[in-house]
Parts: structure tokens; sequence; C-alpha cells
């Protein structure tokens, strides 16, 4: 019997597994590869979540990287073709909605645990 496992992965994994020039291009990509192994029932395939705000950070690092002359034109064109083939497109990737509840909920968190490094993101 196969088991659907869902993973939320976070902005540094994408920016890593979309940005060939990155650091941590190889081990982003070995991890994505390691949550999506390859299946040939697609119910039990393993299920990938970011929220809207890392969607967000990932296009804001890459237009800063182009903006600062990191990425050429053509480097930002194939990486953001693979932000639309790896996350916006792909079936087994879903972006999910922060609603008001859940920025209540993170800046009760912050507030509640000062000493604690946080973000809307974490």
């Amino acid at each position: 019997m196969d088991i659907c496992i869902k993973f939320y992965v976070d902005t540094m994994i994408w920016i890593g597994a979309v940005d060939s020039k990155d650091k941590q291009y190889r081990v982003s990509n070995k991890i994505l590869k390691n949550l999506l192994p390859s299946t040939t029932n697609e119910e039990s395939a393993n299920q990938l979540f970011l929220s809207d705000y890392v969607f967000n950070e990932l296009i804001n690092n890459i237009t800063n990287k182009h903006k600062n002359r990191r990425v050429t034109n053509n480097e930002r064109e194939k990486i953001m073709k693979r932000i639309l083939e790896m996350i916006y497109n792909s079936r087994y990737v879903t972006i999910l909605k922060i609603t008001g509840s859940h920025i209540g909920t993170a800046l009760n968190y912050m507030q509640s645990h000062p000493t604690t490094f946080s973000s809307l993101t974490d």
C-alpha cells in the first residue's frame, strides 16, 4: 500500500532548485527529488506545499538578482521557466493562500516569543 506524504517546502529550497548558479542548487534538487519519488500511482504521490508569501519571496529573490545583475536576462528567463514548471504548473505542488487569520496567528506567536527569530514565512 502506497502512502501519500505532504511536505511544506520553504523559500531557500525553491531558490536553490530553480537557480542553477545558487550554491544550494544540487542539494535543493536532491531534496525535491527525494520528496517526490517517481511513482506510477498519482494518488499516492507525495504532495509539496508552499505559501503565497514563500512564492512571492522566491520571485522577489530572482528579481533582485536580476536587478543587481547577478543573473542575466537569459538566466532569468530560464529560472522563470523552471518556476512555472516546477511549482506553478505542477500537479504535485500547491500554493497555499495566507489569510488574515494566519497573519494574526503569526503575529501572536512573534509577540509571545520575542527571542525567537521568525517572520511571516516561517
